[in-house]
């Protein structure tokens, strides 16, 4: 598995953690793993669009 795939999929599974501390009424905790949500899935997408250009060059 290659690092962005991996990015994205812990991402996903942090998603479906906020939701469920959501769903427990721990917002707190909710926010921070949406935060980390976000990260993750910023990372990814960075990671896959620098691999794109690398190959164009």
């Amino acid at each position: 598995m290659n690092a962005a795939r991996l990015l994205f999929i812990a991402a996903g599974l942090m998603l479906l953690a906020a939701g469920l501390f959501a769903f427990a009424g721990w917002w707190l905790y909710a926010a921070l793993l949406l935060a980390g949500t976000l990260g993750c899935g910023a990372a990814a997408w960075n990671f896959r669009n620098q691999k794109k250009e690398e190959e164009k060059s």
